[in-house]
């Protein structure tokens, strides 16, 4: 069984006796929440990659001033889990390859575009990598067990902000932009050529990403992590005069 991602995503809920309305909490960072659905979340490659915000600095919960009137604040913790036993590519199962799952439309009926090769819109609940020819899986039960810890907000804990960056943001600085989120497109995945159709030998074969995003507010940076899968190398985080403030290797 491969986790490919888990994550934790702030839920505002409505509820009467005749229905419950549900919308998702925000990240005030630029990527969009319908791009992107998570609140906090990471990649397996993360694995062993410390997720504690150091004191006195804390993710805060349940502030009525940023719940709206009537609604309750839940949370949602959810993984994305692949089964590869008997797999015919296991590699390409955990990237989600369409062709693998034989998908076509996405978890809604809505038909995939013709380029889209691969990624979250071909694995969803319920679909089935290729397996081998001949084999039987046995079936059996998985549990996941979750711990979570609080403390009580007061005057000690400082309360932090998540953002959210995408190295895809199409941004680029211009003497009109403000850096605000209306000017941000993000894709969440792209695709990277391989080394044959780059013509690059073992050694050169890395494909390397760069953003540069304006921040059009002040602050501090306490804590940073990458959301990371197979096939990457790391990833940091720097001010404008490249000094690292945050680095995230894999552990594979």
């Amino acid at each position: 069984m491969y986790v490919k991602v888990w994550k934790y995503q702030s839920l505002m809920t409505l509820e009467s006796l005749t229905s419950r309305t549900i919308f998702l909490g925000e990240t005030v960072g630029y990527v969009r929440i319908l791009n992107l659905g998570q609140f906090f979340g990471l990649g397996s490659e993360t694995r062993k990659t410390s997720t504690h915000v150091p004191n006195p600095y804390g993710i805060e919960a349940g502030n009525p001033a940023e719940i709206p009137s009537g609604f309750e604040e839940q949370w949602m913790l959810n993984v994305h889990a692949i089964d590869t036993r008997g797999a015919e590519d296991k590699l390409g199962c955990t990237e989600c390859r369409c062709d693998l799952y034989n998908i076509t439309v996405d978890e809604y009926g809505r038909p995939l575009r013709p380029d889209y090769k691969g990624g979250l819109l071909c694995c969803y609940d319920h679909t089935q990598c290729k397996v081998k020819h001949g084999f039987e899986a046995v079936r059996r039960a998985l549990y996941l067990r979750y711990t979570v810890t609080w403390v009580d907000m007061d005057r000690s804990v400082l309360p932090v902000k998540i953002y959210i960056f995408d190295i895809t943001d199409s941004w680029k600085r211009s003497r009109s932009s403000t850096g605000i989120i209306a000017e941000h497109e993000c894709k969440v995945e792209y695709d990277i050529e391989s080394c044959d159709a780059t013509g690059m030998g073992d050694d050169g074969c890395i494909d390397t990403r760069r953003i540069s995003l304006d921040m059009p507010f002040g602050g501090y940076l306490i804590y940073g992590v990458a959301h990371q899968h197979s096939g990457g190398t790391g990833s940091a985080l720097y001010r404008e005069v490249l000094k690292c403030r945050t680095s995230t290797l894999h552990f594979y």
